[in-house]
């Protein structure tokens, strides 16, 4: 299960099925992102709670507590702040 807070306080939970933000998706829930690739970052949040697995090696920049949920799988519940 993936538990998102958005920047408006507002909690969201969805099932996880395929990356995090393919599973935002298909919860419904609206995320930005642009390349889909782990490149130019745009879609980077911070994980709250839980650990990730990368599909492919990051390119794009991060600081420490964010991932990319574009190529990210979530391992096991996790919580992720965008």
């Amino acid at each position: 299960m993936i538990n998102i807070i958005t920047s408006s306080k507002q909690h969201h939970s969805v099932k996880s099925k395929g990356t995090i933000l393919e599973s935002l998706e298909q919860g419904s829930v609206i995320h930005k992102s642009q390349c889909r690739a782990g490149i130019c970052g745009y879609c980077k949040c911070k994980l709250k709670s839980g650990s990730v697995a990368y599909v492919t090696e990051p390119l794009g920049f991060m600081s420490s507590g964010e991932i990319l949920p574009c190529i990210s799988i979530a391992n096991g519940n996790i919580e992720i702040e965008s």
